[in-house]
């Protein structure tokens, strides 16, 4: 029943892992590496294009600053699933996107999305760990959005290589399929707290 337990704990911080890893490395950090196509592509400046990253970046901020308090309201696997959705979905808007105007729209989208999700994930490792566990859990569940980040440098200018002229679209559409993995990952398997005593931290 220990082991049982034992391993339905780390089962929990391995998909709250790659939620990261889906939500917040690959819709912020690949979007470093999908940029110059992209930004070639809609004919956007360099100023623009700075744009579309302060609008991720301040709607990541403002969600983050309140995404604890959501979890707290709303349960830690309802926000993390909500958010890696929304970060899936603006993904998708991005690669769909045909001027600034619309990749901005997409991109805040994406930021509000991916800054419902690592606070959650944090806290919801509070209630399955002991506190001489928690902070190697905590680093593990962070660590999703730089692996993402070593992650999407070889692999975005194969996707742009094959996609040709709409290269930067298709690693948009991996991107958001892959966080959309995740998300649906998240919503059937995570659990806000353990539901017997097999599960406990104790």
């Amino acid at each position: 029943r220990m082991s049982t337990g034992c391993s339905r704990r780390w089962a929990i911080m391995g998909i709250a892992f790659l939620g990261v890893f889906g939500a917040i490395g690959f819709a912020r950090f690949g979007y470093s590496a999908i940029l110059p196509s992209m930004q070639e592509a809609l004919d956007l400046s360099g100023a623009a294009a700075g744009s579309l990253a302060s609008w991720n970046l301040g709607a990541y901020m403002t969600m983050a600053l309140v995404g604890g308090l959501v979890a707290a309201r709303f349960g830690p696997r309802i926000v993390i699933t909500t958010g890696i959705a929304l970060t899936a979905i603006g993904m998708l808007l991005t690669g769909l996107s045909a001027d600034l105007v619309s990749a901005s729209a997409a991109r805040i989208l994406t930021g509000l999305g991916n800054g419902m999700v690592l606070a959650p994930s944090l806290a919801l490792l509070a209630s399955w760990f002991q506190a001489r566990q928690l902070g190697l859990a905590s680093a593990v569940v962070s660590s999703g959005a730089a692996l993402a980040l070593v992650t999407s440098g070889p692999t975005v200018p194969l996707i742009i290589a094959w996609g040709g002229s709409d290269g930067w679209r298709w690693a948009w559409y991996a991107f958001a399929a892959a966080a959309a993995l995740m998300g649906i990952l998240a919503g059937v398997f995570l659990s806000d707290r353990p539901r017997s005593a097999a599960e406990d931290r104790s």
